[in-house]
């Protein structure tokens, strides 16, 4: 926690300098980029240890920052593309899915899951191309909340960059207060 008291003025000039890290091995992410562009929100691809997005505060010694602040140990999100995605990593790549949550945990870091271009409906009923049983699946799925602690979220990919832009901007809000 910073030891300053900021005013809202101060406050938003921070948020605005805020810049998105996107995961150095995030793949087809072409249309958050853009959506970032079109927004001139700032953003830089670096490895992450685990998610698929997080941000930075930049160095702003007028505001008392010495130096960049990286909250990619405190909340990242975790993107899918698809519940197709999700099913794999469930499945064959749940090792690989649980040591990331591992990793955070261990941080006591946030973890967002973004799902896109998917909602529980389609879970309930099915509406997937893996063969990952549906009971199964959101079993899996509500288990991993309550075990790992983890957010879930749909939503609609033309939406996934506001999305992860605004979950970043109220809990460096939060932090901030």
């Amino acid at each position: 926690m910073l030891d300053y008291n900021y005013s809202k003025k101060e406050i938003k000039k921070l948020i605005d300098s805020m810049v998105i890290l996107i995961d150095t091995r995030e793949k087809e992410s072409d249309h958050i980029t853009k959506a970032l562009d079109k927004k001139d929100i700032e953003y830089k691809n670096k490895a992450l240890r685990y998610g698929d997005y997080s941000f930075l505060l930049p160095k702003n010694e007028n505001l008392g920052i010495s130096k960049e602040i990286s909250f990619a140990n405190e909340i990242v999100v975790e993107r899918k593309n698809s519940l197709d995605e999700l099913a794999l990593n469930l499945t064959q790549g749940r090792t690989t899915f649980q040591n990331e949550l591992i990793k955070a945990r261990g941080d006591s870091a946030e973890f967002y899951l973004m799902i896109e271009d998917g909602n529980w409906r389609m879970l309930k009923d099915g509406i997937y191309d893996s063969d990952y049983n549906s009971n199964s699946f959101i079993a899996s799925l509500k288990a991993y909340e309550v075990r790992w602690g983890i957010n879930v979220n749909f939503i609609d990919s033309n939406l996934s960059a506001w999305w992860i832009y605004h979950t970043f901007k109220y809990y460096l809000r939060e932090y901030l207060l």
